[in-house]
């Protein structure tokens, strides 16, 4: 017989076997993230109403601290790059991990957004290495397209 739900103001998540439990609000705390996004389906969950991810569940403390205060937390020196990669993976803003990377910000505004044309932007030398971190549209016709960049991000790239 498989174990019950969690209580449905509580979310567990199986990451890679071991199981860590926190609050639903907690999770959306970050309501733009790949959890939040998860959670926001049932049919997401397994039978025991858990959610599975296939995750270093070493590496899964970082992202949950991030929910919990809105910070990393300490980091060792030589797991700071496989951090990075979970930030990406979990689409959490590079905001939080700034104190352990140096992460840098551009904007550009263009005309009317276009999607090829901001890929042809992103393709070019002058944005090489540089990925989307959010695209505004001001007013019709008139877009800012924000981009971001970090020393971890052309290792995996």
């Amino acid at each position: 017989m498989p174990p019950p739900a969690p209580p449905s103001n509580r979310v567990v998540f199986n990451v890679g076997g071991r199981l860590f439990e926190t609050y639903r609000s907690t999770i959306m705390r970050g309501p733009q993230t790949l959890l939040a996004n998860l959670i926001q389906g049932p049919q997401n969950a397994d039978a025991d109403g858990s959610y599975f991810v296939d995750r270093d569940p070493d590496f899964f403390k970082y992202v949950l601290n991030w929910y919990r205060w809105g910070q990393v937390g300490e980091v060792p020196p030589e797991w700071v790059s496989q951090v990075v990669r979970e930030w990406d993976y979990f689409r959490i803003p590079y905001s939080a991990i700034s104190p352990l990377v140096k992460v840098e910000y551009k904007s550009i505004t263009v005309g009317t957004f276009d999607c090829f044309e901001t890929q042809r932007l992103i393709d070019s030398e002058v944005l090489r290495g540089w990925g989307v971190q959010q695209i505004l549209k001001n007013t019709p016709g008139d877009t800012t397209v924000f981009f971001y960049r970090h020393p971890y991000r052309l290792l995996y790239k």
